[in-house]
């Protein structure tokens, strides 16, 4: 099994992460509504503004952050009341992160698929927003 690092960041960071997080859903709501976007890029997106959301708070908690794309570890780090009204399943977006990042159309992703992935990802970046 890998171990997984984790850092102490400045509570400022926390804020700047939010930012970036905002950024990211952003980019996946404009490619969203391009002709010849790529899909698994914008699930890549969304998958990277929920992780950003998550590690955000953690540092506002003043928490060390693992340095780990995976959602599922990152929610596992917090308190379950803290997270208990945040969308499950949320950690298969993991793949777009890393392994269906490389790959290209190995699944079908239909356009309803890829709102509704931006949909959730403005939750969790609401829900960092308001604990910020």
């Amino acid at each position: 099994m890998v171990k997984v690092r984790k850092q102490k960041f400045k509570l400022e960071t926390a804020q700047k992460l939010l930012k970036v997080a905002q950024d990211d859903l952003y980019a996946a709501e404009i490619l969203s509504m391009a002709p010849k976007a790529r899909p698994e890029t914008i699930l890549y997106h969304v998958q990277q503004s929920i992780e950003k959301s998550l590690k955000a708070v953690q540092i506002h908690r003043g928490e060390a952050v693992l340095l780990t794309h995976d959602i599922d570890l990152l929610m596992a780090e917090l308190p379950s009341s803290f997270i208990d009204k945040l969308p499950q399943g949320v950690g298969e977006l993991t793949q777009y992160a890393t392994i269906r990042r490389y790959l290209d159309g190995e699944e079908v992703l239909e356009k309803e698929d890829l709102l509704e992935a931006i949909e959730v990802g403005k939750i969790f970046v609401k829900w960092a927003a308001e604990r910020i």
